[in-house]
């Protein structure tokens, strides 16, 4: 999630606490947006600890920019 706060810093212009409130807010969104399949990767990825593109490839996840 480190990451994740990294770039919305960088790319949005937000600060970290922002970050670290909006991104939850995010993935709830759209865990309740999306289908079920789609919402339980990224309930998986979200909620990992580091999850590399490997990772992704054997999960049979989506990958992840």
């Amino acid at each position: 999630m480190d990451e994740l706060v990294q770039l919305m810093v960088k790319t949005a212009g937000i600060t970290e606490q922002q970050a670290r409130i909006a991104i939850p807010e995010v993935i709830d969104y759209l865990e309740k947006a999306l289908p079920d399949p789609v919402a339980e990767e990224i309930d998986l990825v979200a909620h990992a600890e580091h999850v590399d593109a490997e990772q992704t490839r054997s999960l049979g996840l989506f990958s992840i920019p």
